[in-house]
């Protein structure tokens, strides 16, 4: 299968409009494809509370030999975005932990 002249967004798009019918099958799509979307930011904001609660239990803890200390935690999706975006050697490094901290003092337990 080849590229799409007109790019991937425009590709769906089209898709979406020239379905056929008098806009039950695409009304029925276009509504699964918003939900599917709202789906995605409720799970998102589910794990940040999960997250933001495993951070509140190890605020303040001592830095455990060999292990160091909870500095920042992220909701598992995101972590591994980051990973994918930024590598492993970014995401762990002092920089990136301090900015997580500034940004979402909630997934912050410690400082680093």
């Amino acid at each position: 299968m080849g590229a799409h002249p007109e790019g991937c967004a425009s590709f769906f798009m089209h898709i979406l409009t020239s379905l056929p019918g008098e806009g039950a099958v695409k009304d029925a799509l276009i509504r699964e494809i918003k939900t599917g979307f709202e789906l995605i930011k409720a799970n998102e904001k589910k794990e940040e509370i999960v997250a933001a609660h495993e951070a509140s239990k190890w605020k303040n803890h001592r830095t455990i030999p060999g292990l160091g200390k909870a500095v920042a935690f992220y909701p598992k999706d995101e972590y591994f975005r980051l990973l994918r975006k930024y590598g492993r050697h970014e995401v762990n490094s002092k920089e990136f932990i301090r900015y997580h901290q500034k940004k979402f003092p909630h997934l912050a337990p410690n400082k680093i």
